[in-house]
């Protein structure tokens, strides 16, 4: 494992994360391998790898709003927990998986925040669940950080925040290698086939 202090958002945290599969996106590798979430990441992957570039991505007003507001929501957590939030750029386990966690707390732990929109936090106090995309980061982000445990915070300025534990399961992260495993040889066949 190699920790990189590139600032998150910067070319130097694009540059170590290019080629890549992040945990942001480890639940499209539990998609069935035909749908476009799924091939859009594997061909996401072959590209960054033929060029060495990123590809051209979307980004809407409330995304860019988490982004903001992430520094505020980390302070309230910090408040909330009497824990100091460890900033991390970018954490590699090997040349082909890696992730970037909100922060690391206390020796064992990592923190991941996220801001959205008022209705999004809402249906989250309602349903009381963590949603897929989001349990499947965190569980990839203990795999490859070897903590414990991932402090899920959601967090609007005007409502209540919702602070949940979860810990590493060792039997989703069987099933998270297994699928990486697939893909990494996808991607390679691909760059195999496109490069001749």
């Amino acid at each position: 494992m190699i920790i990189h202090d590139a600032i998150q958002g910067t070319p130097e945290w694009d540059a170590v994360r290019l080629g890549k599969f992040t945990a942001s996106r480890f639940s499209d590798l539990f998609m069935d391998q035909k749908t476009k979430g799924y091939q859009g990441l594997i061909n996401q992957v072959v590209f960054e790898r033929l060029t060495g570039e990123k590809p051209e991505s979307f980004s809407s007003a409330w995304m860019d709003r988490g982004k903001e507001l992430e520094s505020d929501a980390r302070h309230a957590y910090e408040l909330e927990t009497f824990r100091k939030v460890q900033r991390v750029g970018f954490v590699e386990l090997d040349e082909w998986v890696g992730c970037s966690p909100d922060g690391f707390v206390g020796a064992d732990g990592t923190v991941e925040i996220k801001c959205p929109k008022y209705s999004t936090l809402i249906d989250y106090h309602l349903t009381g669940k963590i949603p897929t995309d989001y349990f499947w980061q965190m569980q990839g982000g203990l795999y490859i950080t070897g903590r414990a445990w991932c402090d899920f915070y959601v967090w609007h300025p005007k409502l209540k925040p919702i602070l949940k534990r979860v810990y590493l399961e060792p039997e989703k992260i069987e099933l998270l290698k297994s699928a990486l495993n697939i893909a990494i040889d996808t991607t390679k066949t691909r760059i195999k086939r496109i490069a001749s």
